[in-house]
């Protein structure tokens, strides 16, 4: 064997079937040499799955011992695939907050993925009920990329407030790639490199020049139906169906009441240029079924499998592909073509199966009648050649090892999957900073914190940084920044600080826009704190000015509320005075709402004075009693002394009333019946009354009765 030949074995282990090849390489071109496919003859592996790693590694070996007496050469290697059916493709998004005038640089927008990423590693960890580490991300896509919530074709250099992206990633259970591991070193085998079965299959079925087209690679197996979807020369989605050959075997054996080998069989014999069919039935019994028969059943079991497959690759790819390519021994199973383009809806020439004519241009001569089975295999071989592989790398992270599984693994992807976030890498922003500017509420953002020190192998790293066997990745996490800060100045603009000047009270003065702080005056260098109501009092209106002027210490809007509501009790009697000021402006009356302009005059007028106390005494202190005794009629005059009080308490003549005082005026001493009777005592002598009868009004009274102003006191008695 010369320099220029290089020999590849690659085993591709399914669910029914085992294939084991060889591929031969001289001066770069592909031939194939060798190859065993084998049946299993117990379910050892279910949907992919290995069950039984003995029965499936004692399989691999002899199929490796074959290949060995076959080319008489000793096999150390084999490259193999993870089964697409293993996969599991989620979703996972992310959002940034910026500070204002950030710009997006190439590494932020990467951890902004890997933070995606992320989240879509703790989506199906949750969903599988798992950890986190037990999932590899084997590669993910970006689907779309908002700048504050609009779509935007690329990030970086951008600026904004809120930055997102939306990516679906892609990850094979750890116990996939732990169970190949153990069969290959039951069967005495090293990996040679692993890839992904729908990678495999793609590198083969889809040549190069349409790799840029939008298709979907299906993958027809025994017990499941592997899909991959292709686009922009990449694997965007991978999806499976837990339904493929099987199915139309089983249907047929409920149909015709026959074993599984005896169903298989006449699935396979289908093909043959036959009219009927010779079967024999479970209970021992021979059958006959016409091939128009045996094709009904067919169809109708095929049309169950292409709804499911059909509904799986428009999940995935959310329209319908140019094209739909079948791989695989189940893509053999007849009608499943027509099924799908039924199914799809499109025509059936945009469906085709790849197999034996795509090996031939690979220079792959041999001719093998079940040519799609062999695609996967081939791929397997041709993906180790072209270094189209998942690179297996154990790394320390910060003294720690960590397995590594993907394409052109980065530090990024190191720190992702050893559970560090992006706050981690590039650090949380602090603590915002919420005031109040007039009644809206301004938010303050913090500082972003120190990126985090990331070193790999000693120097200093970027995300994008590839990794090999055996690297060294040290980090150091970011810091929490210092949370958001602003003095009162830092909020202001020159429209804050409008002035009008006006004459106030007949004397000129220039009112500013008053700042206030939570209701007070504060330097402009103030330091805002959480929650602070800062109010700009302009100078629009009256109530505007008057209200400035009240900060000043020239004004009070008390004088203005007590002034709507003046009043005072005079013995107890409400005197209601009303308004008692006015507004003016250029000696007109407005209203507080009235819009003041610079030069204006505004002035407060008093309407209605309280009174003073002496206002309020009766002008006449003297009073006048009529009496009437034995038929003559006398006019009697009395002097009033009056006591006045104030709120309970003496005040002077001249104290004049406020608003809601009491006033009480009332005499020291009023006259009384016998009074009258004293200053008529000769009368009454002359009379000689031994009894009186006397009356007030016409009232009868007694002696202590009290007399106001022209009661009339009759006197009457016996003698």
């Amino acid at each position: 064997m010369n320099a220029s030949t290089q020999t590849v074995f690659a085993i591709d282990i399914g669910t029914r079937k085992v294939c084991g090849l060889i591929v031969e390489y001289q001066d770069d071109l592909p031939k194939l040499k060798h190859y065993v496919l084998k049946e299993h003859q117990e379910r050892t592996m279910e949907d992919g799955q290995i069950h039984d790693v003995p029965k499936v590694a004692q399989l691999v070996q002899t199929i490796k011992e074959e290949l060995e007496e076959a080319c008489g050469q000793e096999l150390k290697a084999a490259s193999v695939a993870a089964a697409g059916r293993s996969l599991k493709t989620v979703h996972g998004s992310s959002r940034l907050e910026l500070l204002p005038g950030e710009v997006l640089s190439e590494d932020r927008v990467r951890a902004l993925e890997l933070a995606a990423v992320n989240e879509a590693l703790k989506a199906i960890a949750s969903r599988e009920k798992q950890t986190s580490d037990s999932f590899f991300c084997v590669g993910y896509s970006t689907i779309g990329y908002t700048l504050d919530q609009v779509a935007i074709g690329n990030l970086v250099g951008q600026k904004g407030r809120f930055a997102g992206v939306e990516v679906i990633a892609t990850f094979l259970p750890r116990m996939v790639v732990d169970s190949l591991t153990a069969v290959l070193q039951r069967a005495q085998l090293e990996f040679a490199s692993m890839t992904l079965e729908p990678i495999a299959a793609s590198h083969v079925a889809i040549p190069k020049d349409m790799r840029r087209l939008n298709l979907a690679l299906v993958d027809i197996g025994a017990g499941t139906s592997d899909i991959a979807i292709t686009a922009d020369g990449a694997v965007i989605a991978y999806g499976m169906v837990p339904k493929a050959g099987d199915e139309i075997t089983d249907h047929l054996c409920e149909s015709l009441l026959v074993d599984f080998l005896t169903g298989e069989e006449l699935k396979r014999n289908f093909s043959l240029d036959e009219s009927e069919f010779i079967y024999t039935d479970i209970l021992g019994q021979e059958q006959i079924i016409s091939k128009e028969d045996l094709a009904e059943l067919i169809k109708e079991a095929t049309n169950e499998l292409a709804s499911s497959i059909a509904s799986e690759i428009l999940r995935l790819n959310t329209v319908l592909p140019q094209a739909v390519i079948l791989v695989g021994g189940g893509s053999l199973t007849p009608f499943i073509a027509e099924s799908l383009a039924d199914a799809l809806e499109i025509d059936l020439r945009r469906i085709g199966r790849r197999g034996k004519e795509v090996l031939k241009k690979l220079g792959i001569e041999e001719d093998t009648n079940e040519g799609p089975i062999f695609v996967t295999p081939i791929g397997i071989a041709l993906s180790s050649h072209e270094g189209m592989v998942l690179e297996f790398h154990n790394v320390y992270l910060n003294g720690n090892m960590l397995s590594l599984l993907g394409e052109r693994l980065t530090v990024g992807d190191a720190l992702i999957n050893g559970g560090f976030s992006t706050v981690d890498i590039y650090g949380a922003v602090g603590c915002p900073l919420t005031v109040y500017f007039n009644k809206e509420p301004l938010i303050i953002p913090g500082q972003r914190g120190q990126k985090a020190k990331i070193l790999l192998n000693g120097e200093v790293a970027s995300l994008d940084r590839q990794v090999k066997e055996g690297d060294k990745i040290e980090i150091e996490p970011a810091k929490v920044g210092p949370p958001g800060k602003a003095l009162l100045k830092d909020i202001l603009d020159d429209s804050n600080f409008c002035q009008k000047a006006i004459v106030w009270q007949g004397e000129k003065i220039l009112l500013s826009q008053e700042i206030l702080v939570n209701g007070k005056k504060e330097s402009l260098d103030y330091e805002l704190k959480e929650g602070d109501i800062i109010e700009i009092v302009p100078v629009k209106t009256v109530k505007d000015a008057l209200r400035i002027l009240e900060i000043q210490g020239q004004f009070s809007f008390s004088q203005i509320e007590k002034a709507k509501n003046n009043y005072y009790y005079l013995n107890e009697q409400k005197i209601d005075l009303g308004n008692t000021i006015s507004l003016r402006l250029n000696g007109k009356e407005i209203d507080l709402d009235t819009p003041i302009n610079s030069g204006d005059g505004l002035s407060i007028i008093s309407n209605q004075a309280f009174p003073r106390l002496y206002e309020l005494v009766p002008e006449s202190s003297n009073i006048t009693i009529q009496a009437s005794i034995g038929g003559q009629k006398y006019l009697l005059p009395f002097a009033i002394d009056y006591e006045v009080s104030v709120n309970g308490n003496k005040e002077i003549p001249g104290y004049r009333v406020k608003n809601q005082d009491r006033v009480k005026i009332v005499p020291k001493k009023q006259p009384i019946v016998a009074d009258v009777l004293a200053l008529l005592k000769d009368e009454l002598a002359k009379l000689r009354f031994t009894d009186l009868n006397l009356t007030v009004n016409g009232v009868e009274a007694q002696f202590t009765t009290i007399l106001k102003d022209n009661d009339h006191v009759v006197v009457e008695g016996w003698r």
